[in-house]
């Protein structure tokens, strides 16, 4: 089916972690805005959705993070399990493929091959295998 430019409805999606690491990092954040291309309210600044992510032990972040993302203990404070996360990411994403009526979400990530590593880690942790239901443009690609 072909769905006009103009009416496509996608996320713009970032991620914070708590390092480079895939294996010994995690989510710190994510957020995400719903957009659409000719959608006139945009102008009036939509509101994105952020989640803090609760780090597994509680393990204190490090003071390079800390000035990196600008993320420090007074945000962690109130930050939602990992699972909270994910399911109100992939409830959007699903909402947003729905009104294209597609099965997939498109997803505009800037450095996505870094970002996806982690979303498919925690996809894998809570739902199942990868692929998630997105269909990701990377700009640094583009770029």
């Amino acid at each position: 089916m072909h769905i006009p430019l103009g009416s496509l409805k996608f996320l713009a999606l970032d991620c914070q972690t708590t390092g480079n690491s895939l294996k010994s990092n995690n989510i710190l954040e994510i957020g995400w805005l719903e957009c659409k291309a000719m959608d006139p309210s945009t102008a009036r600044g939509p509101i994105p959705a952020t989640y803090f992510v609760r780090q597994p032990r509680q393990a204190p972040l490090s003071k390079r993070i800390q000035k990196l993302t600008g993320i420090g203990d007074s945000h962690i404070k109130n930050a939602v399990d990992a699972q909270t996360a994910l399911d109100a990411l992939l409830k959007k994403a699903s909402e947003i493929a729905g009104a294209n009526r597609t099965s997939r979400c498109p997803v505009v990530i800037h450095y996505a091959r870094f970002e996806m590593g982690f979303l498919e880690k925690l996809y894998r942790r809570f739902q199942q295998a990868p692929p998630l239901p997105f269909n990701v443009i990377c700009t640094h690609q583009i770029a």
